[in-house]
């Protein structure tokens, strides 16, 4: 196994599914991996499906290359994914990977040693204009769900925050070191939200981001081919 192919199924494991795209973006220069992939799948450390009827592959870690200490992550990041968990793995990693400004995905570890415990939702740490590093919450709301919920969940989130509930994070968050970013996918959506939100005119780092959904992922990934 060469370095490429452990960085590969280090960035597989850390962020739940990958994608062709973003694993030749980020490890072949642009270039096809497809050899890699077909090997590392021959070998037993990886694993494909179907993105619905999109004709897309996503590649998971096999449950056997979850067990090796150079990528060890939990076991269930190799069982089959339902909706909701899909959805938001191929958000978070269009955010970090696909879009303009690069981020890594954060483990449980991270978040512990940066703000002494562990949250619920996806966290990343990005790289900016400028090469300023911020850590941002991803909300990644359902297709069906309602515009009102991420909303109230930001909201709720504000108001503990200035109640002193968090010091160490309200801090991150007064220094704009931390935002909130609320994964959609479409641009309508976007629009709807970033409207709500202004309304509510919370004190920190908010934004509504594209990021695609299997239903849109076909559509999007022309923008970045």
């Amino acid at each position: 196994m060469t370095e490429r192919d452990l960085l590969v199924l280090r960035h597989v494991g850390r962020f739940r599914i990958s994608i062709r795209p973003a694993i030749e973006k980020l490890f072949f220069g642009g270039k096809s991996c497809d050899n890699v992939l077909q090997r590392l799948r021959a070998d037993g450390r990886l694993q494909n499906h179907r993105l619905g009827r999109t004709g897309i592959s996503y590649y998971q870690l096999t449950r056997a290359q979850t067990r090796c200490p150079q990528t060890l992550v939990p076991e269930n990041r190799a069982l089959p994914f339902s909706a909701g968990p899909l959805h938001e793995s191929l958000a978070v990693l269009w955010f970090c990977c696909l879009s303009e400004f690069p981020a890594e995905r954060l483990e449980g570890d991270d978040l512990k040693r940066l703000f002494g415990k562990t949250f619920y939702d996806p966290h990343c740490l990005q790289v900016g204009p400028g090469g300023r590093k911020r850590v941002f919450r991803l909300d990644v709301p359902g297709s069906t769900s309602g515009d009102e919920y991420p909303v109230r969940k930001l909201v709720s989130t504000f108001e503990e925050l200035v109640s002193g509930k968090d010091q160490v994070l309200w801090d991150w968050v007064k220094a704009r070191d931390f935002g909130f970013s609320v994964l959609v996918e479409t641009k309508e959506r976007k629009d709807r939200l970033e409207s709500l939100l202004a309304k509510e005119k919370l004190p920190g780092l908010v934004s509504v981001q594209l990021a695609p959904s299997q239903l849109t992922i076909k559509e999007a990934l022309k923008g970045v081919l």
